[in-house]
C-alpha cells in the first residue's frame, strides 16, 4: 500500500506545483541579482526561498548560497532545478540562518507578509544575528488588494 499524505502535505505539493506560474522570474528578481553583484556578496541566504526560482540564479563561483523554506515540497522542487545542487537547502525558518555569516539576506515576493506577530520580531532578530557587519537585509511586501 502507498504512503498516505495528510491534508497539509497535499496542499504543500499542490502549491509547489503551481508556484512558479504565479511567481515567475521578473524585474523583482533582476533587482536582487543586481544587488548581489553591487554588494559583491559571497554569502547569501534566501529566506522563504520557495521553489528556488531566484535562488539558483544567484549561484556563482566562490559564493555560498543558502535557501531556507518551511515547506518540504518547495525545497524538493528547488533542489531539482538547474544549479540546485550548488545551493544548500534548509527546511525550516530563520532560526537556521548562519550566525554573522551573511553579506545579504533576502525575502522576496510575499514572504515578509507571512511572518506575523511575535514571529516577525524573532525573524528580524535572527536576521540581525546572521548578518556580517555591514550586511544587508533586502525584502519587499506586496499589496494584497492590488491586481498582479
Amino acid at each position: 500500500m502507498g504512503r498516505v499524505m495528510d491534508y497539509n502535505e497535499y496542499n504543500d505539493d499542490l502549491l509547489a506545483a503551481i508556484y512558479d506560474d504565479d511567481n515567475p522570474d521578473g524585474e523583482d528578481h533582476d533587482y536582487y541579482r543586481a544587488l548581489t553583484k553591487r554588494l559583491k556578496a559571497t554569502h547569501i541566504t534566501d529566506l522563504g526561498c520557495g521553489t528556488g526560482i531566484l535562488t539558483v540564479t544567484l549561484v556563482a563561483s566562490g559564493r555560498n548560497d543558502v535557501g531556507i523554506d518551511p515547506a518540504a515540497a518547495m525545497l524538493a522542487r528547488a533542489a531539482n532545478r538547474s544549479s540546485g545542487d550548488a545551493v544548500e537547502w534548509r527546511l525550516g525558518t530563520s532560526t537556521l540562518i548562519d550566525d554573522e555569516a551573511n553579506d545579504l539576506i533576502i525575502m522576496t515576493g510575499n514572504v515578509a507578509m507571512h511572518i506575523l506577530g511575535s514571529d516577525w520580531h524573532a525573524t528580524l532578530d535572527n536576521i540581525a544575528r546572521g548578518l556580517k557587519s555591514g550586511g544587508v537585509l533586502a525584502f519587499e511586501t506586496r499589496n494584497p488588494q492590488a491586481l498582479a
